[in-house]
């Protein structure tokens, strides 16, 4: 078993297990085989795998291939220990939709469910997801299908929920999950949601929500100060995205006083960087700053060597060589560019 570990799961499945009976023992051992991760297979070979050791399975990742409806009846018949299923890199053309939404269903042990971009999921797929009750993490970005979402608030359970850019996420839908007791929200450009629905989900408390991620919402100071920092007090990430962002958001972000770690993406520029002092890591992508001066963003880095800074896409710096230069020289900053 120790031998087999070293080699690839495919390589176990096609020679190595023949290599001796012991070895077949090994090699079919439900050890091997609670985390498999599936890539650029054929869809014989992955129906095969999931035939003979789907019910060893805890955890399966399935990308670079197309999941067809025979893969998702067999993960229903044969993977009845499954708690885990990541299928956010299968090809577009993949069968995700109502259908196998209502296969998935019937998986009563999963625990997380992972889904790629852009499905064809409908209302009534997306309703046949919310029967998983055990369900803790659900990712589903960029859907255009489903028309309502408030059947999440059934997933007692749910932990982790990220419905980035799915068009019909609305005020109405912040209100129905505000009593779930989330750890990490991510609502993107949802742009059927407003500030009102911000307030709506932050009129009770969520003392476990440690990460927020509402890219594209219009931040103001009053709703980080009076709905964020008073009803969910132990956040300790949180992304921004909006060019309305600025100086006054800044600085209530001291508010949250838990805070650790910071997204910042194309908004309006930093003009100190000292309220920064309390986090751990800092990332800026698109956004203006100043670079030298006594609030500038050279100064905070040699102050605060703690705090890492990450740079992307950044227009501050540019192609001046002289700032690079001296922006490069601090070990606490990483500059990247696209």
């Amino acid at each position: 078993m120790n031998i087999l570990s070293h080699i690839a799961p495919k390589e176990v499945l096609s020679s190595a297990q023949f290599v001796s009976t012991a070895w077949y023992e090994a090699a079919n051992n439900a050890y091997h085989w609670r985390d498999v991760k599936i890539s650029t297979l054929d869809n014989k070979s992955i129906n095969g795998f999931l035939w003979t050791h789907g019910k060893h399975l805890s955890s399966l990742t399935i990308q670079k291939t197309r999941l067809s409806r025979k893969a998702t009846y067999n993960i229903m018949h044969k993977c009845k220990t499954l708690l885990h299923l990541d299928l956010k890199k299968v090809y577009t053309c993949s069968m995700v939709d109502d259908r196998f939404c209502f296969l998935v269903s019937k998986l009563k042990t999963l625990k997380s469910l992972i889904l790629p971009t852009f499905t064809t999921i409908q209302t009534q797929g997306f309703n046949h997801l919310c029967k998983l009750v055990n369900l803790e993490t659900l990712d589903l970005k960029r859907n255009s299908t489903i028309q309502n979402f408030t059947h999440l608030s059934r997933l007692k359970k749910l932990k982790d929920v990220d419905l980035s850019g799915c068009r019909n996420v609305d005020d109405a839908f912040c209100s129905h999950i505000s009593k779930l007791k989330l750890e990490r929200i991510v609502l993107s450009y949802c742009f059927s949601m407003t500030l009102q629905g911000i307030r709506m989900f932050f009129s009770i408390k969520h003392p476990k929500l440690r990460h927020l991620v509402l890219n594209g919402i219009n931040y103001t100071s009053d709703i980080i100060e009076n709905c964020i920092a008073k009803k969910a007090m132990n956040i300790e990430t949180i992304s921004m995205n909006s060019l309305i962002i600025d100086q006054n958001v800044y600085m209530s972000l001291k508010q949250l006083k838990k805070l650790r770690s910071i997204t910042i993406i194309g908004c309006s520029k930093i003009k100190d960087f000292r309220i920064f002092k309390h986090l751990e890591n800092i990332c800026i992508c698109r956004t203006i700053f100043d670079v030298l001066g006594s609030h500038g963003l050279v100064a905070f880095a040699a102050r605060h060597k703690h705090i890492r800074i990450y740079l992307f896409d950044n227009y501050a710096i540019g192609n001046r060589q002289e700032l690079f230069t001296r922006v490069k020289k601090l070990n606490n900053v990483t500059v990247q560019y696209s």
